[in-house]
């Protein structure tokens, strides 16, 4: 289990140089994560209780995902693309989905991971804004993600922590705890707004939205909302906000791109609707559907859903979009468990992981992100939040039903032992 936390503690530092170092064909992450998956095995057999592999339908469309990825391999046909990074990547996905399900079988290791995981974040944002510190004046329109990647890409990390880490730091908990998560949320919210996402930027407010409408007190958190987000938006003379309202010639240049390439995978999703073109392969054949007005470029899709659809046809976006869907659904039940109120942590993780759903779906439109492994971790804490809970819940109703029992028959003896004088 200690290797599964220092999975989660790096996995946002894909350009590390440590732990984004190549040895041999693998980086340190990845081996990390090998070691993990075999450790998971070893646990896996030594536990009371089988993980929920097939028990959840967000689990069932993950599996489903994973099938259609790797049949989509096998048609390539050459066994050396079985070897290349795109087969390594769904491999990687797959081992975080069997070692997260195997080794997150209490509420206790749950709140553990969560907790791991918003620290992560908040530690490589720590980056993010050190280079902010050095680099904003020396470039202009200086967008940082330092060893955090790109900064779209980290603004798709903030967005699966930021909300869980707020709900988690506004609820009922130990202060020292609380004091922890809400220096997080500073630090990813800062870095957030270094990092001038402009697809973040409508992500997060995705996520603020669904919070405050489900609020009980939505004024309240409408004016938090608003405290917090207008003063950087408004006077950051490169946030995202800005960025959107006057965009520069660069960023008229990269929104002409994407909705060139977005023509292209649609184009490519109407020739080859059922089975698409492979995974691994838009960015390669993507030139074949630009048109003769454009420059031929290679380019990944920028958009989840269009290369999803182009490379595993439309059953492929749909077991994506179930995932999203299922997951979302489960933790609603969550709510609705008497656990939840027994416990607390339960019931914020949930909301906060639903507003991080809300906010990654939409961060997903403005970029490739089906590959990223903070994504794939929010769907699988999802998972194990719902199933979690639901077995609580279980084991509660149990519990209750156990008393109630006793207490029946605690009245029955009474009234018996009322009635036999009178029987005398």
């Amino acid at each position: 289990m200690i290797l599964y936390y220092l999975l989660i503690a790096v996995l946002p530092l894909d350009q590390h140089p440590l732990w984004g170092q190549y040895f041999g064909d693998l980086t340190l992450i990845k081996y990390v994560g090998l070691i993990c998956g075999i450790s998971a095995a070893i646990y896996l057999a030594y536990r009371s209780s089988s993980p929920q592999f097939f028990g959840t339908w967000p689990a069932r469309w993950c599996l489903a995902l994973f099938l259609l990825g790797a049949l989509s391999l096998l048609r390539a046909g050459d066994p050396a693309h079985l070897l290349d990074s795109t087969f390594m990547i769904w491999l990687s996905m797959a081992l975080l989905f069997f070692s997260t399900l195997s080794f997150v079988d209490s509420l206790g290791k749950l709140h553990t991971v969560i907790l791991v995981t918003i620290g992560s974040v908040a530690f490589s944002s720590l980056y993010v804004i050190r280079g902010w510190q050095k680099y904003h004046a020396v470039y202009e329109g200086f967008r940082s993600g330092g060893m955090a990647g790109d900064p779209n890409y980290f603004s798709l990390s903030i967005m699966a922590c930021l909300p869980v880490g707020f709900c988690l730091a506004a609820g009922k908990g130990r202060y020292s705890q609380k004091v922890l998560l809400t220096a997080s949320v500073v630090v990813m919210f800062m870095a957030f707004v270094f990092a001038a996402s402009r697809g973040g930027l409508l992500a997060l407010a995705g996520a603020a939205f669904y919070m405050v409408a489900r609020s009980k007190r939505p004024l309240v958190f409408s004016l938090i909302a608003l405290v917090l987000l207008a003063p950087p938006c408004l006077l950051y003379k490169n946030s995202a906000f800005r960025r959107l309202i006057e965009p520069a010639n660069s960023d008229q240049g990269a929104q002409e791109a994407r909705t060139t390439v977005w023509r292209a995978g649609l184009q490519m999703i109407g020739e080859n609707p059922l089975l698409g073109v492979g995974i691994g392969n838009f960015k390669a054949r993507v030139i074949f559907y630009e048109g003769p007005d454009f420059d031929k470029v290679q380019s990944m899709a920028h958009n989840t859903y269009v290369e999803l659809a182009a490379e595993l046809g439309i059953p492929g976006l749909f077991a994506f979009l179930m995932i999203l869907i299922s997951s979302f659904v489960s933790l609603e039940r969550v709510s609705k468990f008497g656990v939840s109120g027994a416990v607390p942590f339960v019931r914020h993780a949930a909301f906060g992981l639903q507003a991080a759903l809300v906010g990654a779906a939409i961060c997903a439109f403005f970029i490739s992100a089906e590959y990223h492994k903070l994504l794939w971790l929010l769907f699988f804490l999802c998972i194990c939040t719902a199933a979690l809970a639901e077995n609580a819940e279980a084991r509660l109703m149990r519990r209750l039903a156990v008393k109630r029992a006793e207490k029946r028959s605690a009245v029955s003896r009474e009234s018996a032992a009322e009635a036999a004088p009178i029987a005398l």
